[in-house]
């Protein structure tokens, strides 16, 4: 009995192990051109010394140390208001905050627990997303 038990036991904590998930894997600057294509300008990141921004029309990313951290792009039609996001996020959690304030033009910023961030004005209209990049998104 005591050895169908310690069997059960090795059983179960080596099926936890197959649960923990792996690191998510990076997209590299390299495997992006070979995507995407030579960008059609690249600009440098003043502040981060390290990092460019690959610019691909109404869609950019940020590359540092040769690694793509994070995809910018314009919204398409029917993400073009937060109502949109609001219903598209409705089982994932996020905050929103306001960041910028001058008179009647606000600037607010919605950001999802899985990397989601997007920037939209007091009436709603979304200006611009920005996602995490990994390996197999692209």
């Amino acid at each position: 009995m005591q050895y169908i038990i310690i069997s059960i036991l090795f059983i179960l904590s080596g099926c936890s192990n197959q649960l923990v998930p792996d690191a998510k894997s990076k997209l590299t600057s390299t495997e992006l051109v070979a995507i995407k294509g030579e960008p059609n300008s690249k600009t440098n990141n003043l502040i981060a010394l390290n990092a460019q921004m690959f610019n691909y029309g109404d869609t950019s990313y940020q590359v540092e140390d040769g690694v793509v951290e994070a995809k910018f792009r314009e919204p398409i039609k029917e993400e073009a208001h937060i109502q949109y996001w609001r219903h598209e996020l409705e089982n994932t959690e996020y905050s929103i905050n306001l960041i910028k304030s001058k008179s009647h033009n606000k600037l607010y910023q919605l950001k999802s627990k899985d990397n989601l961030v997007i920037n939209f004005d007091h009436n709603g209209n979304v200006s611009r997303i920005s996602e995490a990049v990994e390996a197999n998104s692209e």
